[in-house]
């Protein structure tokens, strides 16, 4: 290995990686997959492996009231859990990167 030369790079996403859905305010990372919480109550999956990205809406209240408190995915990207905290309490989801709707 030549030491004066670059371990690694960091390419950056051509988007936003949250446009539209709010500010992040949580970030977990397993398997070339990123999934990315915001304060709209929002949970973003960036699956860099395959190249598509999936949103899910976790928020059931009146937009701004719900935001992604946590967010955890398993070392091989397919699985996520996220805490959703608003007004009324927190509720914690799954979602599997196949599916379209989380389980409570």
């Amino acid at each position: 290995m030549d030491h004066g030369g670059q371990e690694f790079t960091v390419d950056l996403l051509e988007r936003y990686a949250a446009k539209g859905c709010g500010v992040i305010t949580c970030m977990a990372a397993g398997n070339d997959v990123i999934v990315i919480g915001t304060s709209k109550g929002w949970v973003i999956r960036h699956d860099f492996g395959v190249g598509d990205s999936n949103e899910i809406d976790l928020s059931a209240g009146p937009p701004g009231e719900q935001s992604i408190h946590r967010v955890f995915v398993d070392p091989g990207g397919s699985h996520c859990i996220a805490t959703v905290v608003g007004l009324g309490g927190a509720e914690t989801f799954y979602t599997h990167a196949k599916w379209t709707k989380p389980r409570v």
